[in-house]
């Protein structure tokens, strides 16, 4: 009897505990599926607020009368070589183009950036737009990549993008090439920017402004006119040639377009059909009138940082101009071989002014740019847009020591940092050790017709055939005007 009463009781704490490890593991288990559960919601969540202006990009691209393209150039290597924004007016059919230089550093917003780690955790906060898209994971399609991208252009610039294109270099490169270019703007002249952009202008000297960046005088009461020293990108005369010739077919013009998104290495997140229906606007638009700028910046050792306020009132000023444009930009006067002002027709760095003391500073600048071409005595060729082509480089496998006159440090090694990322073959940097002071960058070649491929990357260079150090083909002295 006892036995029994003994076997029941061990067998019901057998149940009870059974019943209660159920218990604790189904608790166990409730907990855990929960955790993933919401941790999981949490990601979403978060991705979805990371992608709220990436879907707008992606999924809503818009196709409006007027359209702002941002156009990328990139590499074998993940490095984009080029950025422009491409501004369409469907109404005047004016085209217009403005670089944003490639070597921008720009400091992502910490609300931001906190989003964009969940997409990427080698995304540093402060990036080098050449570098963005090695910054996202390497397996991730173009499209979606570059919508992140776009998102960072976009914030930086503070406007809204209708849709990018992304095109591999090599093609970029036979389509548009490098025009050194001095862009002139007036600071914006908002009360906001007058206090942000100006204290960011005086923060370096009260009287000088950046190196690479040139002012005048003008009153307290006004905003003064800069400029900056920048390569941008222009057209080449074979690619105007082959929109010429399908630019007066309908048909021929979706042909082309179809064509041109079956080719490798291009990207865009509009769609074939979507862009097939600007066809009609293309056909009244002349390539001879495309119209090229540079974003307005301040550029400090090579590396430049964009004005954005100032930048919004010029893209602004292209998208509200109505006005179509009626003849080529650089005319048959204009040297383009040598750096150019962006100033034709008192068209200051994309911007109308019927401002008669900012004219007549531009008239002054390109009559001094005249005067200066007119009495060169420079013993190497004159340059000739193919010279200054992407695609051409005449000094890619010579061997080039960089030395730094600026007295400002890390001078020579950020050039040789961004000419090593275009493939030339920089072996040593170090500091000039001449007498005399360098102004404007020398670029000294063993033999005449090469260096002409590296004007691009200085404000003023001049060119000389001479004896470089060592066993070195071309030496580099980069003077003040560049620090």
């Amino acid at each position: 009897m006892k036995k029994k009463v003994f076997l029941l009781l061990l067998k019901n704490v057998g149940i009870s505990l059974l019943v209660l490890a159920l218990i604790i593991g189904t608790g166990v288990a409730a907990f855990f599926i929960s955790h993933q559960y919401y941790s999981k919601k949490a990601e979403v969540e978060a991705d979805v607020e990371v992608l709220t202006e990436y879907t707008d990009i992606l999924s809503q691209v818009k196709t409006d009368v007027i359209t702002k393209n941002m156009i990328y150039a990139v590499d074998e290597n993940d490095n984009i070589k080029a950025i422009m924004l491409e501004i369409c007016n469907t109404e005047t059919y004016n085209m217009d183009y403005i670089t944003i230089p490639v070597k921008t550093s720009y400091t992502i917003p910490a609300t931001m950036y906190q989003k964009l780690m969940s997409i990427s955790e080698e995304l540093p906060q402060v990036v080098m737009l050449s570098k963005l898209r090695k910054y996202m994971p390497e397996d991730q399609e173009d499209e979606k990549a570059f919508g992140y991208i776009t998102v960072i252009l976009e914030k930086m610039l503070g406007i809204e993008t209708s849709y990018f294109t992304v095109y591999d270099s090599e093609t970029f490169a036979e389509r548009y090439y490098k025009q050194r270019a001095k862009i002139k703007y007036r600071n914006a002249k908002d009360a906001k920017v007058a206090e942000e952009e100006a204290k960011e202008d005086s923060s370096e000297s009260d009287t000088t402004p950046a190196p690479g960046t040139t002012e005048t005088t003008e009153s307290a009461d006004r905003p003064k006119v800069r400029s900056v020293s920048m390569a941008i990108f222009v057209i080449n005369d074979d690619h105007k040639e082959e929109l010429k010739e399908v630019m007066d077919d309908k048909e021929e013009i979706m042909k082309y377009i179809q064509e041109e998104y079956k080719q490798e290495g291009f990207a865009s997140n509009l769609t074939v059909a979507n862009k097939i229906g600007y066809a009609e606007a293309y056909v009244n638009m002349n390539p001879d009138y495309y119209h090229f700028w540079g974003m307005p910046a301040k550029r400090r050792a090579g590396v430049f940082t964009i004005k954005p306020v100032t930048s919004q009132k010029l893209i602004q000023k292209l998208m509200k101009n109505t006005v179509a444009y009626s003849e080529p930009q650089f005319d048959d006067s204009i040297d383009t071989s040598k750096k150019i002002t962006i100033s034709e027709k008192f068209l200051t760095g994309g911007i109308y002014t019927e401002d008669t003391e900012l004219a007549e500073s531009i008239k002054a600048d390109r009559e001094e740019d005249d005067d200066s071409t007119s009495t060169s005595t420079s013993a190497s060729p004159e340059p000739t847009k193919a010279a200054s082509s992407v695609a051409d480089k005449v000094s890619i496998d010579k061997k080039i020591v960089i030395l730094n006159a600026t007295g400002v440090s890390g001078v020579a090694a950020e050039t040789k940092s961004v000419m090593t990322d275009d493939g030339y073959l920089v072996g040593e940097i170090g500091d000039y050790t001449g007498n005399e002071a360098v102004e404007n960058t020398r670029i000294i070649v063993r033999e005449e017709g090469i260096g002409e491929d590296l004007l691009v990357y200085f404000s003023d260079a001049k060119i000389e055939v001479g004896t470089p150090e060592g066993d070195y083909d071309i030496e580099i002295v980069i003077g003040t005007n560049d620090a």
